[in-house]
């Protein structure tokens, strides 16, 4: 049997789910809703480090399949040639390079790899079938259990916002870009965007609803409509404003209006009134 391949968080970023746990009240009562166990297997699923490791078996395979052609010196070399345990032992040193590049924080993941899945590293260095077993190797992929709780936190958010969770995590891409991303996902970036909505949706909302316009409104039209409605509120602002002036000026001068200061001029004369101002 196949042992489970475990992969962790790093510190920092159970602080940031903690912090998101804090913010949003909510959290706390959808961490045991019967849909957050199916939330969490697709964010796992959809994880930049989970994606990393699942990914990296291959590079690991290929560069045992070059150490069984060097040491058979054949171009069809033997079916059952077996790696010898230093081919494979310097191959899983490689394994772990590719997981450490290029940051300090993946060298971090790649040590916390091989202290936590030594059962691993033990079936690389004796299967006999070592091929089959790094082909298998992706569907063991599992999240370390001492990161449970804090996965919770992250099906919380996407039953919180499950719209953009979904957006978040996916990299869908807008209907006017042409390449579309691997669905993967940081956890540091998924809590910004988060909290951000969170603090402000409606500005959010707003921008994708300039997008999101329907087929017989152009986005051109949508947005000279939001102009001209944006200089009717100008001018309605203005307006009050000059009313509320020459009200002073009848009350100070009695309804007087040649005592008034010529010199100082007209609300319009002095510019003091951006166009563009809303009130």
């Amino acid at each position: 049997m196949l042992p489970f391949i475990y992969v962790s968080l790093l510190p920092f970023e159970k602080t940031l789910l903690e912090n998101v746990a804090r913010a949003d009240d909510s959290i706390a009562n959808r961490v045991n809703e019967p849909g957050n166990p199916s939330a969490i297997t697709k964010l796992f699923e959809r994880w930049g480090w989970a994606v990393s490791v699942g990914g990296a078996f291959a590079d690991l395979e290929q560069d045992l399949s070059d150490a069984k052609e060097k040491e058979t010196s054949t171009s069809n070399p033997s079916p059952d040639f077996v790696p010898s345990p230093r081919q494979r032992e310097n191959c899983y040193h490689a394994f772990l390079g590719t997981l450490s590049y290029p940051q300090l924080t993946n060298k971090c993941r790649a040590d916390n790899f091989d202290k936590e899945n030594e059962s691993f590293r033990e079936s690389l260095l004796l299967s006999r079938d070592i091929f089959r077993f790094l082909r298998s190797a992706p569907q063991h992929v599992r999240m370390s259990d001492s990161d449970s709780e804090h996965w919770k936190i992250m099906g919380a958010m996407m039953l919180r916002f499950p719209d953009e969770m979904e957006r978040w995590t996916a990299n869908r891409r807008l209907s006017f870009e042409l390449l579309a991303s691997e669905a993967r996902f940081e956890i540091w970036q998924v809590v910004r965007m988060y909290l951000n909505h969170l603090v402000g949706p409606s500005a959010g909302k707003s921008l994708l609803g300039m997008w999101g316009t329907p087929p017989h409104m152009s986005l051109q039209l949508k947005i000279w409509e939001e102009k001209q409605a944006e200089y009717k509120r100008s001018q309605a602002g203005l307006n009050r404003l000059l009313q509320e002036i020459r009200g002073l000026e009848s009350s100070e001068f009695d309804g007087d209006e040649n005592s008034i200061d010529d010199s100082t001029g007209s609300v319009d004369e002095r510019g003091d009134i951006e166009d563009n101002e809303v009130f």
